[in-house]
């Protein structure tokens, strides 16, 4: 059955994507551990599709209190019409905007999401948030990147973009895995599975080693939905509600 193909592939691209980022995984966690323990946090930000492993990291249950979104009106999938966010995601500048008119601030950790790479968007939010003094954590897969053109004005992709930790999600170009039998087309996305894969796990590498400093109150989300859950996240949302642009 075509499911069972696409479920084979993503597993293989899972213990791939998890070999393969080993050592990204490690220097990611001690970077976001510096950010967090010297007052900074951590901005998320991705276009349209993308912008779903960015929402999965903020405000969820066990995630990290000091996540901040990073949101560009018009680039997530509740936009209407959807096909706006096509236009919109390869306009140059407009991510330069997004950070110039965020707290993103020197120290901060901002993490960009694009499985191609190509636009001008993510290029920008990367190169601003540089400039701004943060590190920049890219997730992208890096072959579909080299392989096709660049839509920022520069010439650059976000695989240019000298980051300081790079997440490979791998994948095809076009994002579809499984070939659909008598047809050129695709169909079964894969990059929004292992970029999550790969983020929620430095998740809980991050939260593993601030629990080892002692840091009080650890900035973890409890699920609302078990008892004693509001009163948690009020008291870590209250402590740590200087850095927190979602609220």
């Amino acid at each position: 059955m075509g499911a069972d193909t696409y479920f084979d592939t993503v597993e293989e691209r899972l213990r791939t994507a998890r070999a393969a980022n080993r050592e990204a995984l490690e220097l990611a966690t001690q970077v976001a551990v510096e950010t967090i323990t010297n007052g900074g946090v951590i901005w998320a930000f991705g276009c349209t599709h993308a912008s779903i492993p960015a929402q999965e990291l903020f405000f969820r249950a066990g995630g990290l209190v000091l996540i901040n979104p990073l949101y560009a009106p018009g680039l997530v999938p509740t936009v209407r019409p959807i096909t706006l966010s096509t236009k919109l995601e390869r306009i140059a500048d407009y991510g330069r905007e997004v950070v110039l008119q965020s707290d993103v601030r020197s120290g901060d950790l901002v993490i960009v999401i694009s499985a191609s790479g190509r636009n001008a968007v993510p290029v920008d939010v990367a190169l601003a948030a540089k400039e701004r003094g943060a590190r920049v954590l890219t997730v992208l897969s890096v072959a579909y990147c080299k392989g096709v053109s660049a839509r920022h004005p520069s010439g650059l992709k976000l695989c240019d973009v000298d980051a300081d930790v790079v997440f490979d999600i791998g994948g095809d170009a076009g994002d579809a895995a499984v070939p659909v039998p008598g047809t050129a087309l695709r169909t079964g996305a894969t990059s929004n599975i292992i970029a999550m894969y790969l983020l929620n796990g430095l998740m809980v590498n991050v939260v593993t080693r601030l629990a080892e400093t002692g840091m009080s109150p650890l900035p973890v989300f409890v699920s609302a939905n078990v008892d004693g859950g509001d009163e948690h996240n009020a008291r870590v949302l209250s402590h740590y509600r200087g850095r927190l642009g979602y609220l």
